[in-house]
């Protein structure tokens, strides 16, 4: 699994490419990879590998509906695929993310994108300052 880290201020151009960080596109062994509409209170994208996307709503599922014949368990699955997108890196290093991704996370020229672990979180600049504005501040210390 390719970890995810650093962070990065990049620019969507007219039709919503993004260049892919050398750092990441270097570490990747696929060009294809699946967008993720996160709608939760600071909406964004993530960005994963195929591999690492499908055991994101495995798990999702399994820790919400384990019940594997509830209908509300197709429902869940057939929910989360649906905000999911494939793209695939161009010979430049670069996705496409859709229009429609693009405006359900306010994504406009400015965007920040942020390593997390096993996938790139990517907010427009006004979503992210006010994730940090509202985030817990945390301690790298240690507890000293």
């Amino acid at each position: 699994m390719t970890t995810f880290r650093g962070s990065w201020q990049l620019v969507l151009d007219s039709y919503g490419r993004m260049s892919i960080p050398v750092k990441i596109s270097r570490a990747l062994k696929t060009d294809m990879l699946v967008l993720f509409l996160a709608l939760d209170p600071f909406p964004h994208v993530r960005i994963y590998t195929e591999e690492v996307f499908e055991e994101f709503v495995e798990k999702l599922v399994r820790t919400n509906e384990p019940d594997t014949s509830s209908p509300a368990h197709d429902e869940l699955e057939m929910y989360l695929y649906s905000l999911g997108s494939d793209v695939r890196i161009d010979s430049r290093s670069r996705i496409v993310i859709p229009r429609e991704c693009r405006e359900s996370a306010r994504l406009e020229r400015e965007v920040v994108v942020k390593g997390a672990r096993d996938h790139l979180a990517v907010y427009s600049e006004e979503v992210y300052e006010e994730y940090c504005a509202k985030a817990p501040s945390l301690s790298l210390s240690g507890g000293e």
